[in-house]
Formats: structure tokens, C-alpha cells, sequence
């Protein structure tokens, strides 16, 4: 699995003066983003940058198709595709799970708008913008938590 450096990991007091900067500069109508983003949100999407920059576009699309639980013929097209092993799969249905569960401990805490928030914040502060690849399989996460809590894509 090829994978994304995170050198450019930013703690929760360089993404609040980021969003900061961003909500003067561009007026956005944001402002509630500020208040909906903690340290706790923080932690929960560094966690899924981790996860997702361990995954190839690849995984992405296995990740997905576990999300949309497509019919066996699909998967094993997928699996036939990607040359993927049993045991590569069930570690991507992991990372998979994972990702759903900390998009539902953020629905939980503070519903669609903070899943909203964070997602956002993700997509804007917190992954790496060097390779047009890599952000797109960064925004797949909104693909990743439909049917997680309110979301839909």
C-alpha cells in the first residue's frame, strides 16, 4: 500500500488560526465552524487522515464498495481487479468500520452539523494538497460516511 506522508500534520491550535485567517480573509459564513470545532473533533479527524493516508485510490474504491455493499459478483470483480488477499481485505473493512464509527461518534456528539464541520475543516485545513490523487481520495470520505447519522452523498 503506497502512502501519504504526514508531515504536514497540524496541531488543533494551527487549524483554529488557519480557519481563523480564512473566515476575515474570505468573509465566509462559516463562523459557526469555529465554534463547532474542539480539540476532541480534532483528534477523531487526525485519526481518519491517518487511516486514509495509509490507502491507495485503490482501497478507496474497495472501502466504498463495502460501504455500499455491492452484490458478490461486484466484489469479487473488485477483488479480481485489485489482486486484493482475504486477509487485505479484512483489514481494509477495518479501516473501513473505523471510519464510519468515529463519523457516528461525531453525529452523536453534535449531529449533521458538526459531521458537517469536520468535514469541512478536513477538506480544507487538514490534508496534504501536493497531489490531485491524494485529495481526491481524501474528499472520498464524504462517500465513506453516507448513511452514517444524517449523511448523504
Amino acid at each position: 500500500m503506497m502512502t501519504t506522508s504526514l508531515s504536514n500534520n497540524k496541531t488543533f491550535e494551527e487549524v483554529k488560526s488557519e480557519m481563523e485567517k480564512a473566515m476575515v480573509i474570505y468573509d465566509m459564513e462559516y463562523m459557526h465552524l469555529l465554534n463547532e470545532y474542539s480539540e476532541w473533533y480534532h483528534e477523531k479527524m487526525l485519526t481518519i487522515q491517518s487511516i486514509l493516508s495509509e490507502c491507495t485510490n485503490d482501497d478507496m474504491d474497495i472501502m466504498q464498495s463495502i460501504q455500499c455493499k455491492y452484490d458478490i459478483n461486484t466484489f469479487l470483480m473488485l477483488m479480481t481487479k485489485n489482486t486484493l488477499e482475504v486477509d487485505e481485505y479484512e483489514e481494509l473493512k477495518a479501516k473501513y468500520f473505523r471510519i464510519k464509527n468515529i463519523g457516528l461518534e461525531i453525529h452523536n456528539r453534535g449531529g449533521f452539523k458538526a459531521m458537517q464541520a469536520n468535514f469541512y475543516v478536513f477538506i480544507m485545513f487538514l490534508i496534504p494538497r501536493n497531489d490531485i490523487d491524494e485529495v481526491k481520495k481524501f474528499k472520498d470520505l464524504k462517500y465513506l460516511w453516507n448513511g452514517v447519522g444524517d449523511w448523504e452523498e
